[in-house]
């Protein structure tokens, strides 16, 4: 029963209540960007999916939306998650379908070790993909591409629900994407997940590069929570020591509510994972007690069980001179509790404020009002928050 508190965001029945407004829309520089629509121009509603779950045989499959199980797959599908909002009520949002373009044939993750015979005759989901996401760019102002990476514990159908409410806060620009590895909802699956965020961070790899050489997006953007950072870690490891940047195309890369060990992340700080993204932004909370149940699994802490500087290694402390690492401690923020304060990036809308103020605003530390004690690593919210944040001089920000 205690493996199950770390789970991801759990819904129910393929809804969910959107999450309140992230504060950074109190400025009234941003506040007519807070109820954002989709564009009339956009070339599809949903949220594209790209996985390495196997599919599911029509046979077996219990209702429309249970096209992938929890098991892995030597490629990758991708298709589309048909998300509504207001569909069953104000502010909720649900899916309504899942449309399958095929598998990615140019984007093997195990190289040409599959089936060649199988993938010739399979319908290929090349096409259709990457024309969505390069028609979805054409008619953004900001031509990025957002990839949420889900946590452990999680089914098919939940991830796309909070990849879309994102989305929304994003103001639908650019291009979002789920990656959908192969977690398991099984009560004892958590060590099963461990096993495949290992395969599946190898695989994010592989997408990060077919990605960066087959569309048109400015940035690559990785959004990843609790054990999803064990892909993006793995994916920006195995990328740095292959000496491949993808064309500089990797923008800001989040760790939120990391479950990895910190000296894994020093080990993957010194292979050079810090030099691929633009920013790498790492958030915790010592407050977080589903990080706790790992923590007393795995004897050891958590990278985002942040208590001052106590997690980290000192030979990471010393790495946060001379990198674009930014830590940001969540604890003093109100409504974090959630989840077992395991999903205080939905749940409060500070926290969420200083994500997407970074996702689509590119603000600094400093610039979104966190402050830092001298000698200190982590950024933390000042008590005057809410005041300074209503009251930041944006019109000259973005200016610069």
């Amino acid at each position: 029963m205690a493996v199950n508190l770390m789970a991801c965001v759990q819904t129910s029945a393929q809804r969910l209540k959107l999450m309140p407004t992230p504060l950074i829309y109190t400025n009234a520089v941003t506040q007519s960007l807070a109820s954002a629509e989709l564009s009339a121009d956009a070339p599809y509603e949903g949220v594209l999916y790209i996985t390495d779950r196997a599919p599911v045989a029509i046979e077996k499959r219990i209702d429309k939306l249970k096209e992938y199980s929890k098991e892995r797959n030597p490629f990758f599908s991708a298709g589309l998650n048909s998300v509504v909002l207001n569909q069953y009520g104000k502010n909720q949002l649900s899916i309504s379908k899942v449309e399958t373009f095929g598998i990615l044939k140019s984007a093997l993750p195990f190289g040409r070790l599959t089936d060649l015979d199988e993938l010739e005759q399979a319908k290929g989901g090349d096409e259709r993909l990457i024309s969505l996401i390069n028609r979805k760019l054409e008619v953004s102002q900001q031509k990025d591409i957002f990839i949420y990476v889900h946590g452990a514990h999680d089914s098919f159908d939940s991830p796309p629900l909070i990849a879309g409410e994102l989305w929304h806060y994003l103001g639908y620009e650019g291009v979002m994407i789920n990656f959908l590895w192969p977690a398991t909802t099984a009560r004892f699956g958590y060590f099963k997940d461990t096993e495949n965020a290992q395969v599946s961070g190898h695989n994010l790899g592989k997408l990060i590069r077919y990605l960066a050489d087959n569309t048109k997006a400015r940035k690559i953007h990785l959004v990843s929570h609790s054990a999803g950072g064990r892909l993006v870690v793995t994916a920006l490891r195995e990328l740095a020591i292959a000496k491949d940047n993808v064309g500089g195309k990797i923008g800001n890369a989040m760790l939120i509510a990391s479950d990895l060990n910190p000296t894994v992340f020093a080990i993957a700080i010194s292979d050079g994972i810090a030099e691929l993204p633009s920013r790498l932004t790492v958030y915790g909370s010592s407050k977080d007690t589903a990080l706790g149940v790992s923590s007393f699994l795995f004897k050891e802490l958590r990278l985002g069980q942040l208590k001052d500087d106590e997690t980290l290694p000192a030979h990471l402390i010393e790495l946060f001179d001379i990198s674009n690492i930014d830590v940001i401690d969540v604890s003093g923020a109100p409504k974090i509790l959630a989840s077992h304060g395991h999903s205080y990036f939905r749940s409060s809308p500070w926290v969420s404020s200083d994500v997407i103020s970074v996702l689509r605003f590119g603000l600094t530390p400093s610039q979104r009002s966190l402050s830092r004690e001298q000698g200190r690593v982590a950024w933390k919210f000042p008590m005057s928050y809410v005041q300074d944040i209503e009251n930041l001089p944006l019109n000259e920000t973005f200016k610069n």
